[in-house]
């Protein structure tokens, strides 16, 4: 499912020109190119955006026919480019059961603005329980005299609705990634902890990424076993939604050390071997002087 967040504003009613369509400009999604787009939130029914949706079908699995860098734009029925989008890799969302791609307006970004993709069978739209400050003016007639007849001083009501207030949506912050354990050996499962917050209490959807050494290998899981070998920079990073908007960007990274090897002590015991020792302590000095969290 694509799902588009129509919160920006189009000049000249471009906006209202239904029904919005979706259109992929290469192959083989072109082929089918445009998708009519179906409104299931709006502003008019109380909702706090508008937001149109459409099913684009590929064969050969969840990511079958998407070129890895997709892009798409959305248009109105005259034609007329609302703005464009594009999302990489797309190879993402190989293995979910529900892929959902969501884009939003963003008058702020020159180019394709990025999308995010989520796990995630159905969009819910969120409810604006209050209107604007909507007052109608002092509304006073005329002094009105015809002739020597006098109509007299028709003055209507200072007609005021109820001052409404719209609270502006706040969007979650993410802090607080880690990645554990602190020192991590190439035969440990790495899990990847984070903090949302939301200050607007609204639900929120976490997008959880894996990178080695700069190379993104893996998306939507918070825990990683496997696709790392000693010495690799081992980096999650974890951005988050609440519908409306999404938030900063948080990372944490690790180097993922040797495992322990062991030989005999004097006592009959085990001993880590000195050279793993010193390699270990080497490698550990290095990622507590190297460990960063970007908040």
């Amino acid at each position: 499912m694509f799902v588009y967040i129509q919160s920006g504003t189009h000049g000249f009613g471009i906006a209202e020109q239904f029904p919005l369509s979706l259109h992929f400009p290469a192959p083989p999604m072109s082929d089918n190119s445009p998708y009519e787009m179906s409104q299931i939130c709006s502003v008019n029914n109380g909702h706090t955006v508008n937001v149109f949706a459409t099913w684009v079908y590929s064969q050969g699995g969840n990511a079958g026919d998407f070129n890895n860098i997709t892009s798409w734009s959305v248009k109105n029925s005259n034609g007329l480019q609302l703005d464009h989008f594009s999302y990489n890799p797309m190879s993402d969302i190989i293995g979910f059961a529900n892929p959902m791609v969501v884009f939003e307006d963003d008058a702020n970004w020159s180019g394709h603005i990025p999308a995010e993709v989520f796990d995630q069978a159905a969009w819910a739209c969120v409810d604006s329980t209050t209107g604007g400050n909507n007052t109608g003016g002092n509304n006073t007639g005329g002094n009105n005299t015809g002739g020597n007849n006098t109509g007299g001083n028709n003055t209507g009501g200072n007609n005021t609705g109820g001052n409404n207030t719209v609270t502006p949506n706040t969007p979650p912050v993410v802090s607080n990634v880690s990645i554990s354990p602190t020192l991590t050996t190439v035969d440990d499962t790495l899990t990847c902890e984070y903090d949302i917050y939301d200050e607007d209490g609204d639900a929120t959807v976490a997008t959880i990424t894996w990178s080695v050494n700069g190379n993104m290998i893996n998306s939507g899981a918070n825990s990683l076993s496997n696709g790392y070998s000693v010495g690799d920079d081992v980096t999650c990073s974890v951005t988050a939604t609440d519908g409306q908007q999404p938030s900063n960007a948080a990372s944490d990274s690790t180097v993922i050390l040797p495992t322990p090897t062991t030989e005999p002590s004097d006592d009959g015991g085990l001993l880590p071997a000195l050279g793993t020792v010193g390699t270990m302590a080497a490698i550990a000095a290095g990622v507590f002087a190297s460990r960063r969290k970007d908040e």
